[in-house]
């Protein structure tokens, strides 16, 4: 277009530089506001992730408290095991010291028996003579302890029924006690088999959070390498405009420079030749490169509007990370809780590993109750077939024996008599005995089954113990995260209950000790009446025999 074409009328004035300069300058401005705020959000973002930390830190800390007071409490267990060790082995020591002492004794009486018989055979030409006064004086004999025999069974029958009756009430006892632990057995087990159920899903449901995760993961980096992109491209383009903004305050300078020293001659046609008419070519050309330089300011102001436009975008992509960032936060708060839960089940299992050590010791008293059941009962068998001869072997050897002695009076002075007598239980204790095998051998089932149950919930707890280290190790993200998050709360307060369960059948398991000891009491309040004499029949032993020995009897 001609310069002539563009006089003052010829088309309207275009945008003033300095309105355009300000606009510049408020785009500017509200560019390094925005930037600045984004730089207070980074701010505030590393400070939460500070607090974060140290969260986490305390965290920890309380957790090493925690395992340091379990494993003083472990210690203080273990001394108190030590010291009831300690005293039952002393306790084990004094009763080897009075087995050896009742061995020596046994020994003096087989020697003072030795001497019996020689003494009996020597005596029996003595006692022929005095044989008429021996028999009216043990019919007179006989008739007496006939009396004090029959009260003395009267008096032992009483008492033992009354020990029949605390013992029946015992085995019932046992049984309910018995019955209800198994019941609560199986409750464990049911929701042991619950919660290893609940698991194999919150496992599935961590692998699915995890390939959610991957993905999630590989967006974020992309977006990551786009943000960068889009940084490097914002930096060029902030070169770009500061130099154009030179180019166009240097190209203002020369024109206001041209304008001022130099005035703009064009070659005109000669209608056009006047001084006025130059003054009007020279006033288009400046509106010529005004034009020219609102149309790259516009160009400007656009490349501007794009730029803002992709930084807005790069930093909602930011958000995002953040956000993401925080999510990865959040399922790590979930995996420090599950591996707390994994230590509550191990201590769990623990306990329960105690109480079966503690079964396993009571097993070991039924058993040795059991055994002194079968002494005793071997004893009354024993009694039962051969009291007739030694009574009558005893009786021979007594002083008022019938038989002849070979041994004068006056040999026999100053010999100490040596009476061995034992308690030949009748009918009634023998029923009694009886009774009290078939209990404990009942008592010892219902134990042995206890134990098999409790082995197999152990076998759970450990299999739920070692599915959840494979759900604490994704990191769920979003919903998913709470989700699991309220599945191990679930799983923590089972636990919780198990554990109360434990507590409630080592208490029933105390109890049964305690009924079990006093089963052990009567036996031996039994055994402590049967080693009573009683008159008119004694009881040859036999001292070799594993119910009879001198350490069986001891132990």
């Amino acid at each position: 277009m001609p310069p002539w074409h563009l006089l003052a009328g010829a088309q309207g004035a275009g945008p003033d530089a300095a309105d355009l300069k300000d606009r510049a300058r408020l785009k500017e401005q509200e560019f390094a506001d925005l930037h600045r705020t984004w730089m207070e959000l980074e701010r505030d973002l590393l400070s939460k992730e500070k607090d974060v930390l140290e969260l986490q830190e305390a965290l920890d800390t309380f957790s090493k408290d925690l395992l340091s007071v379990r494993k003083q409490r472990d210690k203080s267990q273990r001394l108190m095991g030590s010291v009831h060790q300690s005293q039952i082995l002393g306790e084990k020591k004094q009763l080897q010291a009075k087995a050896a002492e009742s061995e020596k004794v046994l020994s003096q009486i087989k020697a003072m028996r030795a001497v019996g018989k020689g003494s009996q055979l020597d005596g029996r030409c003595q006692v022929s003579a005095v044989k008429g006064d021996l028999l009216r004086l043990s019919e007179a004999s006989q008739r007496e302890l006939k009396a004090q025999t029959e009260a003395e069974e009267e008096a032992l029958s009483s008492g033992h029924a009354a020990e029949l009756e605390d013992i029946a009430r015992a085995e019932r006892r046992v049984l309910a006690d018995c019955e209800a632990s198994e019941r609560e057995f199986k409750v464990l087990i049911a929701e042991v088999s619950k919660c290893r159920s609940e698991a194999s899903e919150a496992r599935e449901a961590m692998r699915r959070a995890d390939a959610e995760r991957t993905s999630k993961e590989s967006q974020i980096s992309e977006e990551k390498n786009r943000l960068q992109a889009v940084l490097d491209a914002k930096g060029r383009l902030q070169d770009e405009k500061r130099d154009l903004e030179l180019e166009l305050e240097n190209a203002e300078k020369s024109i206001r420079r041209l304008a001022r020293d130099q005035p703009l001659v064009q070659q005109l046609p000669p209608s056009l030749g006047t001084s006025s008419t130059r003054g009007q070519v020279t006033n288009a050309s400046l509106l010529c490169l005004q034009a020219e330089l609102a149309s790259q300011r516009e160009a400007l102001a656009r490349d501007i509007a794009g730029a803002k436009q992709e930084v807005a975008m790069e930093e909602a992509a930011l958000r995002l990370a953040q956000e993401a960032s925080s999510d990865r936060h959040a399922a790590a708060a979930d995996r420090r809780q599950a591996i707390f839960e994994l230590q509550g089940f191990e201590l769990q299992r623990r306990v329960l590993s105690e109480a079966a050590e503690e079964r396993r010791v009571a097993a070991e008293n039924l058993r040795s109750a059991r055994a002194e059941v079968e002494r005793l009962t071997h004893l009354a068998s024993k009694d039962a077939g051969g009291g007739v001869e030694s009574g009558g072997a005893e009786d021979a050897g007594s002083p008022r024996s019938l038989s002849v002695s070979m041994i004068s009076d006056h040999e026999c002075e100053g010999w100490m008599k040596v009476a061995v007598q034992t308690f030949v239980p009748d009918g009634d204790e023998k029923a009694e005995a009886s009774q009290l095998r078939d209990a404990l051998q009942r008592a010892e089932q219902q134990l042995a089954e206890a134990e098999r149950h409790e082995s197999a919930a152990s076998q759970s707890y450990g299999e739920v113990s070692a599915a959840l280290p494979s759900q604490a190790s994704p990191a769920p993200q979003g919903g998913e995260s709470s989700r699991l998050r309220q599945e191990l709360q679930a799983l923590a307060s089972s636990a919780h209950e198990l554990e109360d369960q434990c507590l409630i059948l080592e208490q029933e398991k105390k109890h049964l000790d305690l009924q079990l000891a006093a089963a052990q009491f009567s036996l031996r309040r039994l055994q402590g009446r049967s080693a009573s004499p009683t008159v008119g029949r004694a009881l040859v032993g036999c001292p070799f025999c594993e119910h009879c020995s001198p350490s069986a009897a001891a132990a």
